[in-house]
């Protein structure tokens, strides 16, 4: 029976980094993104994921291109499996009896990270690939966005504290703390994590800017905006 190490830290807490080293050694690695899903998806992933994630488990075809990437991968994360911690156990449950029946063994981990640290690396990436836009957020969604990012890391990371200590999460690692990472990935994987995460270093950083100085370099290069006072709204 092969095994399947599942990724479900939310974005932005060194999944990067870890899936650059499953890599270094060698394991079949999936990273799963939100390339092609529409604004209101996107949307949902933000302010509601617990609805996100429970619709998008709802349909089978969905729940067969997850077994898909457990059976053909040795590792996965990002996308969707960063908000599997807000399926319910039964849902997460069942994944792994599928799994099973299919000869591959799910083993859900978490990466981690302090609110703080997150929150100005989402906010970056936010920046970095215009989510604002993608997502198709309202003025008054974009102005409480920051509060809801955090409230989506406050409640991801409860509901994997939770997860861990029924057991269906096996090991919990904060990025603040990576290099003890490979202690822990001992106890799931008998390979050499040590060397891989040191060959993979610190992946996918944010740079070190003021947001409110990214958010304006990056808004004032937008051809939409017109004038200093608009802009100053949008921000």
């Amino acid at each position: 029976m092969k095994s399947c190490i599942v990724n479900i830290g939310l974005y932005r807490t060194g999944t990067s980094t870890l899936a650059c080293a499953a890599k270094n050694l060698s394991l079949s690695v999936c990273r799963a993104f939100f390339e092609d899903e529409n604004p209101k998806v996107l949307k949902d992933v933000l302010f509601d994921p617990t609805k996100a994630i429970q619709n998008y488990l709802a349909l089978d075809e969905n729940r067969l291109t997850l077994l898909e990437s457990f059976a053909n991968f040795d590792f996965v994360g990002d996308g969707w499996f960063s908000i599997l911690a807000f399926a319910s156990n039964q849902q997460l449950e069942s994944l792994i009896e599928c799994a099973l029946k299919r000869g591959v063994n799910i083993i859900f981990i978490a990466t981690e990270r302090a609110h703080e640290s997150y929150l100005k690396s989402e906010l970056h990436n936010w920046v970095l690939y215009d989510l604002e836009e993608r997502s198709n957020l309202s003025h008054e969604e974009r102005i409480h966005l920051e509060a809801r990012l955090l409230e989506r890391k406050e409640n991801h990371q409860s509901r994997i504290r939770k997860l861990y200590e029924n057991g269906l999460v096996k090991i919990r690692m904060d990025v603040g703390s990576i290099l003890s990472w490979s202690k822990s990935l001992q106890k799931i994987s008998k390979l050499n994590w040590k060397s891989a995460l040191a060959s993979a270093g610190f992946q996918n950083s944010s740079p070190r800017l003021p947001i409110m100085g990214v958010l304006l370099t990056f808004r004032l290069s937008k051809e939409n905006v017109e004038g200093m006072n608009a802009l100053l709204v949008d921000i």
